[in-house]
This record gives structure tokens, sequence and C-alpha cells, in this order.
């Protein structure tokens, strides 16, 4: 009998055990997934991987915010202006100069948000030190590396900065 309860005993201590690794396994997961998406700069691997000081982030963070405020309404056009391909789509037949207007609106859009966003990256760079502008600077060429949209993450050999 007392052999029969070590046994069970043991086998509830395991079981115990798998229930609360997995719920840790589950929180830690939701941890990495769920991140605050309103504190860009503010986030610690942000400010670790670019070294910044607690000023640095906050000033960087509300320029951020003011930036993305700039963008809503641009972002809201080019919305709407999708929507309109989209109606103009479902047509029987579309008339070219219909098309080719709303793809104006649309590359006018897109041109007006990447100078937003140009402008917001210069006030970037100058609010970081050399040290910092070299880690944008890499991190930039690396964004723009053809190879790694085809997947080849660290094994990119036809971008010699990038960052390993």
């Amino acid at each position: 009998m007392i052999m029969k309860m070590k046994i069970l005993l043991a086998v509830l201590l395991v079981v115990s055990m798998g229930i609360n690794a997995g719920f840790v396994y589950v929180l830690m997961k939701q941890s990495r997934i769920v991140k605050n998406p309103a504190c860009g700069w503010c986030d610690m691997s942000m400010r670790g991987h670019y070294r910044l000081t607690k000023e640095q982030a906050e000033t960087l963070e509300h320029s951020r915010l003011e930036m993305v405020s700039r963008t809503a309404a641009i972002k809201e056009e080019m919305k709407r202006h999708r929507q309109a391909l989209v109606d103009l789509y479902r047509r029987d037949s579309i008339a070219e100069p219909a098309l080719d207007s709303l793809l104006s609106l649309l590359v006018m859009d897109q041109i007006a948000l990447e100078k937003e966003v140009f402008r917001h990256m210069r006030d970037v760079r100058d609010r970081l030190d050399p040290e910092q502008r070299e880690i944008l600077y890499l991190q930039l060429t690396n964004e723009l590396c053809p190879a790694m949209d085809a997947g080849c993450g660290d094994k990119c050999n036809e971008c010699p900065d990038k960052i390993k």
C-alpha cells in the first residue's frame, strides 16, 4: 500500500510539473508575441540594439508618434484609393483613364508618405551619436538587401556590410 502511494505521488508530481511547464511556456510565448506597439523606441530591445539613453529613447519615441500622426491622413487617403481600385476591379469593363487616375493618386500618396518617413529618419539620424548612426546605417542597408527577401537570413553573401 505504501509503495502504491509513493508511485501515485511520483506520477502526480510529474503531471503537476508538466502542467506548470506548459503554463510557463505559454506565458513566455505570449510575452514575446504581445508587445506594446505604441512604444517603438522605448522598447528595451530597441534601446539595447541602438545603445540609446533613456532620454534619447523618449525623444525618438515622441518624434515617431508625431510622424505617425502626420502620416495618418495620408494612409487613410491611400486606403480610400485602394478601395476605389477594388470597386473598379469589380466592374465588367475598366476605363483606362479611371485606372490611370487612381494609380496616379496612389503614387502621389506614396511619395508623400515616403517624404514624411524620410524626414523622420533624418530627424532620428540627427539625434544619434556617430556609433549609433553606424548601427542605423547598417540596419537600413540590411533592409535594402535584395537577398533578404529570398529568405536567406544570415547566409546573405550579396551584402558584405550585413550585420551578423
